[in-house]
């Protein structure tokens, strides 16, 4: 098992290409996410006028909705 990443020869480039993502259309989103995205559409629009929402505040609810699809982040000294 290799611990260090291969080394990128001087003026050499590095391109990492991956795919994210359900699809082209909201029908290809797991149903759980489409609930996640409406609830917190709704939390929004409720709450439209308060300036006091601390960073990052999300419903309960939508929290626990998307938790299993939360990053995993991976690699040396994750």
């Amino acid at each position: 098992m290799a611990t260090s990443l291969p080394s990128v020869p001087t003026g050499g480039t590095v391109e990492i290409r991956f795919d994210a993502g359900y699809g082209a259309t909201f029908d290809a989103v797991p149903e759980d996410l489409k609930q996640a995205v409406l609830m917190l559409a709704a939390h929004y629009y409720e709450y439209r006028s308060d300036v006091a929402l601390s960073q990052g505040c999300m419903p309960f609810g939508v929290t626990s909705l998307i938790a299993r699809y939360r990053p995993v982040r991976m690699g040396l000294g994750a």
